[in-house]
C-alpha cells in the first residue's frame, strides 16, 4: 500500500510523520539521499516490532509512506491525531 502524506515541501508533514511513527515505535535504520536532474529523492526504512516501512520524499510527487495497510493505517491514524 502507498499513502501521500502530502507535498514534499511541507516542513510540518515531516515532523507530525516522525511524532507518529515514534509513537508506533517505528525506528530509523536506513537513508538514502539521491538526485535526478532536477528531482530530489530521499528515502528513509523504519522497523518496529510489526514491520517495516518506506517513507520516501520525491520532487513533484510528495512525502509518501510505502508498507503494509495495517502498518500504515496504524501510522495514519495517530497522523491524524496531531
Amino acid at each position: 500500500m502507498k499513502w501521500t502524506v502530502g507535498p514534499e515541501h511541507e516542513d510540518t508533514l515531516y515532523e507530525n510523520l516522525g511524532e507518529a511513527l515514534q509513537k508506533q515505535g517505528f525506528d530509523l535504520t536506513d537513508k538514502w539521499f539521491g538526485m535526478a536532474g532536477s528531482q530530489d529523492i530521499s528515502r528513509w526504512i523504519v522497523k518496529s516490532n510489526e514491520g517495516r516501512l518506506t517513507i520516501e520524499s520525491e520532487t513533484y510527487i510528495g512525502l509518501t509512506v510505502k508498507g503494509s495497510k495495517i502498518l500504515i493505517e496504524k501510522v495514519k491514524n495517530e497522523f491524524n491525531k496531531l
